[in-house]
Parts: structure tokens; sequence; C-alpha cells
């Protein structure tokens, strides 16, 4: 076995300091990346520079700490693993070859330094050697080869130690297209001979569309979309994903969106398109309908001959503008009247055009895509959540959550992570990822009853995914179902899902929940209070002491002077570097013991002076470090509490 599991992982380079203190600012990287690779697979990451791609696997291969997350190699947590110790091999964009050795040797290097027998050494180089077709060139210095052949003795370094898996950064950047090609094909080769995990990075589309059984596209730090893939090209989940993969990029034209009794259209200028039902049915947001969208269609779905088999034709007069005859093709950049820029279209190169040419367009609806015109996702894509808005309330003791037909208490172990306690007797917003569902689970906390709406079956991987009509439920509900029971449109359905895979938001769509708990961020302390200015010296058995000061009569709210009890609420803290500087002396200084990132925000773990645990600071932005980093944390005075906090666990069970 060799797969690799990545669970929420982020990672922060921390920056410059703050005023001479240990206190870090940094650029987050990657962000809260969620990717499973099975045994066996060949996976591309694919994006612009800056993409986070590289930063991905170099955490894969333990060469960059993760700064949250976990990461698991054949199920088997390996944050903390050592490099040497996770049975990958690597291969970089440079070669990194010894140019004085020969390639018999620059292949042996990494067995030598693991002490393997000579017989071994030299079955494994061989080996190689004859797999890369490197056996007449053995005796060759490394300094004397070209190109190719030193990116060829680069893999069989790898190949000869065996290893699980087989992590590629960019390897083919350095060489000409030719070489590009040819090392492409011995690379798939390769890993069909060795049959085990292969991760590639590339900025690529064509290097990741040719090699990879399964794609992922990244862009600022984000996943965006992991997929075959064909799906990637026919099916993108969002505007970014649609127009960096294929060249010429897709066409994407502004559109209003509008539903009749007989179907739904959308305009284009004055031109009216066909939207065909079967896309109509995997629109999960009906509100899309009459408003604005985002269409697209790549340039060979754009013909100049109506199109057999398209029921309603959906035409647009165009102005031939530029022509590039590459010799099996032309492509037409054209302009529309509705569109800003070119709409492009591929043809056959005996198709003839000139310049200011008037044509008409004929668009095979059927590969019709539609985007959100705020979010740029796609109206048919898999969501990252299913949302569900619901209703709390405290009963005997207990808080209970209401939606879709389900009742029920929350645990303990759920109340103690909820990051805001406004929730308690509102609403709130429930999040449930698509892939979290099952289609049998008589034991399941969540359980969804409803219609089958539309139902796809992904043979490349086996899984269904289904569109459920839910009683009380604006939108559809769309499930990612394992091997199961296939459905079809008007069946009814039950999806379970476990409480430890339902995420609560606020009406924001911002998380309000931690995969640790929260702390009290209780202590003792003296208050003193002189002018306008109040001091809390703060003071705990294990960790000693520590003094904030606030320029304020009632900062922090308390009423009297002396030795008290006081806690400082988890969304009264700020990192930023600004509010740290303005802070001066009402800032405590600590170190990070644990950090749960999401997009933009975050919750950490601090140990600071003056606390005998570690305090939760709730953070709406932050770029600071992972586990074990200095921070500096600005308090709010009025977030300051006199008297021991109260867990949510208690404060229910006292209402």
């Amino acid at each position: 076995m060799s797969s690799i599991t990545l669970k929420r992982v982020s990672k922060i380079y921390s920056g410059g300091a703050h005023s001479g203190s240990e206190y870090n600012i940094g650029d987050r990287v990657v962000n809260d990346v969620e990717l499973d690779i099975d045994d066996g697979e060949f996976v591309v990451i694919v994006g612009p520079s800056g993409s986070g791609k590289s930063t991905l696997l170099r955490m894969i291969a333990g060469l960059e700490k993760i700064t949250s997350g976990e990461l698991y190699i054949d199920g088997v947590l390996a944050n903390a693993l050592e490099p040497r110790d996770r049975d990958i091999a690597m291969v970089f964009q440079y070669y990194a070859l010894f140019p004085h050795m020969s390639v018999y040797d620059n292949l042996a290097f990494g067995l030598r330094l693991r002490r393997a027998s000579l017989e071994t050494i030299d079955e494994r180089v061989r080996e190689a050697a004859e797999m890369l077709d490197l056996t007449p060139l053995l005796h060759r210095k490394g300094k004397t080869l070209s190109g190719g052949q030193c990116q060829r003795v680069a893999l069989g370094r790898a190949i000869v130690r065996r290893p699980k898996i087989f992590l590629l950064d960019e390897p083919l950047s350095n060489l000409d297209a030719k070489l590009r090609v040819q090392m492409r094909t011995e690379i798939a080769k390769i890993h069909h001979k060795l049959k085990t995990t292969f991760v590639y990075v590339t900025h690529d589309q064509t290097e990741a569309m040719t090699m990879g059984t399964r794609v992922v596209v990244m862009k600022d730090g984000i996943l965006q979309q992991a997929d075959t893939p064909s799906t990637l090209y026919d099916d993108p989940a969002n505007l970014f994903v649609a127009c960096f993969l294929g060249s010429p990029q897709m066409n994407i034209f502004k559109v209003g969106l509008f539903a009749e009794k007989n179907g739904a259209y959308a305009t284009v200028g004055d031109a009216r398109i066909s939207i065909p039902n079967s896309l109509c049915a995997r629109i999960a947001d009906k509100k899309a309908f009459g408003g604005d969208a985002l269409l697209g269609i790549r340039p060979e779905d754009v013909r100049f001959e109506p199109i057999k088999g398209v029921k309603k034709q959906s035409a647009l007069e165009a102005t031939v503008d530029v022509i590039e005859n590459l010799g099996n093709e032309n492509i037409v950049y054209l302009n529309v009247d509705g569109k800003d820029d070119y709409a492009i279209a591929r043809t056959d190169a005996q198709r003839h055009f000139e310049q200011g040419e008037k044509v008409t367009l004929y668009l095979d609806t059927v590969h019709l895509r539609l985007f959100d015109v705020d979010t740029e996702r796609s109206l048919t894509a898999t969501p990252e959540y299913d949302f569900f808005v619901a209703k709390t309330e405290v009963r005997d003791g207990a808080l209970y959550l209401s939606f879709a037909g389900n009742d029920f208490a929350l645990p303990p172990s759920v109340l103690r992570r909820i990051t805001d306690r406004s929730i308690v007797g509102g609403e709130v917003t429930v999040g449930i990822r698509p892939t979290a569902f099952r289609a049998i689970d008589d034991k399941a906390d969540v359980r969804i009853v409803g219609k089958v709406c539309v139902c796809d079956r992904n043979e490349s991987n086996g899984q269904t995914t289904v569109r459920v009509s839910v009683a009380g439920v604006e939108n559809s509900v769309v499930a990612v179902l394992p091997d199961g029971p296939q459905y079809a449109a008007g069946d009814d359905i039950e999806l379970f899902v476990g409480i430890d895979e339902v995420a609560l938001f606020d009406a924001d769509r911002v998380r309000i929940i931690s995969d640790t708990p929260i702390s009290l961020n209780s202590t003792e302390c003296v208050i003193s209070s002189s002018g306008r200015k109040r001091v809390y010296k703060l003071f705990a058995a294990r960790n000693g002491k520590c003094k904030l000061a606030f320029d304020s009569e009632t900062g922090g709210g308390a009423d009297m002077c002396g030795q008290k009890y006081i806690h400082i609420l988890p969304n009264g803290f700020v990192a930023d570097n600004k509010a740290v500087k303005k802070a001066r002396r009402s800032a405590l200084c600590g170190t990070v013991t644990h950090v749960d990132l999401f997009r933009g925000g975050a919750v950490l773990s601090v140990d600071v002076k003056g606390f005998d645990e570690p305090i939760t600071a709730v953070l709406s932005d932050y770029s600071g470090g992972g586990a074990g980093s200095k921070i500096k944390l600005a308090v709010d005075p009025d977030s300051i509490v006199v008297g021991r906090g109260e867990t949510l666990v208690d404060a229910i069970k006292r209402k």
C-alpha cells in the first residue's frame, strides 16, 4: 500500500518580525487542502506559479512543516515523521547530479549511503539503467550528459531506492519541447511498470492532461478541483478551471438566465440560447434563474453550420476578425454583439474565412456550462458543503439542533468546540460535505430524506453523485456516494451522516466550530485602577505572571479593584500587525501549541504567561506560524469578564 491522505492541510510561511519581538507575520500559501490519493495512482498537481503546488509536494515529502492539518501515509499520521522515514523518493526540477561521478555512481549513491550490499546495488542500478535506456551511458560522467539524459539519471536515482511513493517536482521544465514529449512517455511507462504511487507537479496543462489518471488544479493555495482529465475539461468546478485547461480557452459570455414553462434560456445581446433540460436539472440553486450568469462553451463546440441532433438551434451573429491557420485546423477570432472580448471557434483547415466576413455561429448546447457571476463557481458543480438553515433550542439541559427533519441534542464533544455562543437559541448554518453522506447507515446521527432529482455515475472511481429534493430545504442536496445502490429520478432516498462530519457556520458562512475544545481562558489576577488606566496583573501557579494595561476607566468591565478571577472571551484577541503595535502593553506574548486553520481565519491554542492552561484565540484573519511559533495577541478590553469562565456545556445545563 502507498496511499496519501491530506486532511485540511495548510501552510503559512512566516515573514518579518514585529518591533524587535518574536511575533511573526507571513503568507498563507496552502489553504485547507483535503485530498485522497489511492495506491498506484498517478496524480498530477497543476496550477500557475505561486499556487502552492510545489509547497504541497514538499509537505508530503517532509521537506516543509505542515502549519495545520494532518498528513497520512498508508493510514499512519506522518506530520512528525522525518523525510527519511516516509519511504518517499523525490525528483526535483534541477537534476543535482554529481558532475565528476559516472552515471553508475550517481545511480548508486543513495544506496551506498544506506549501506546496501554491493550485489544489491549492482542489481538495482542495472535494472534501472535498462528501464531508462541508460545502460550504454553507465560509464559516462555526469557533466558530459545532455539535459534529457540527466533527467533520466535523476529518475533512475529515485527508482533504485524502490520507494512506496514517487514525488516529481516539475522534472521536465528545463527540457526542450521534443524532449518533454519523449520524457512524458518515459515517465508514464515507468509508472505502468512499477505500479506504485506517483505525485507529479507541473504548470503545463498538456503534461497534466496527458499523464495523470487524476489531476489536481490549484490556485492561490486553494484546491480548485481534483478529478479525471476528461471530467475537468468537460465539467469544470469553477471559471478558473474552465479557462486554465484548454487551448484556446473556453469562451465566456455574460448572459441573463431565465426559466419558462417549456424550458430555460440565456440571452446574449438580442440572441436567445436554449439551455438543455439536463443542465437545468443539475442546477442546485434555483434562484440562479432570473439573474445574470456566465455561460461557457469550448471553441470546438462553436460551429459554422447547424448541428445535427441539437433540437433547438442557438445561433449568434458574428464578424470574423483574426484567422490563425495551424495547418490541420483554423482558430477563428470573432466579434459578437454582447461580448466584450473575442469569441473563439476551432474548425478544420478546409474552411476558409475572410477578415470582416459575416457568419452565423451555432452553439452545441449539450456542452454549455454555467457559472455564478459573483463566486465564479459552476452552477452544476458539486459544492464544498451542502448548507442547511438550522434552529437551536435549549431543552432539558441540552442544546437541540433542528433542520431538514432532524431534531437531536448536540453531544458535549461538539459543544466544547463551538466558538460562537450567540447561536444558542437562534439560527445557525449546518454544513455537510457531499462526500460525507452514506446511503446505508442506520446508526448515523443525521438522516436526510428526499427524492432523487438527478443521478450521475462516475465509472472511473465508482462514485455516484445524486441531487436530492428535500422538503423544507430551498436548494437541492448534493451527495457523492461510494459503491452502493443506483438511483433513478423520482426515487425515494435516505442519506446518513455522523455528527462528527457536521460543521457549523454563522450567517456569513464563517465556520464557528473548531477541531479542538475551546479553553475557558480563566486565570487569577489583581485589578488596580489609577485615573483613566486600569491594570490587570495576571498570575498562574504553573506559568508565571504578566500584566495588561488599558487607557480606560472601565477597561475590562471590572466594577471594583482587588484580587479576582477573570476570563477573556476567545474572540477578544487580534493578531493583526497594526493592532499589535497599537496595543503596546495590552497584549499577550506566547507560543502557539495548536493551529486549526480554515479559509482566512483560525482557532489557536497559545501558551502564555499568567494562564495555567493554553488559551484559545478565535481569529477572523491569521497569517502567523504553526505550532511552536511565537505570537503576540492584542486583547480587546471589552472581552475581559470578571469571574471564572463557564463552558458552554455548563451554561446550557444551568439554563
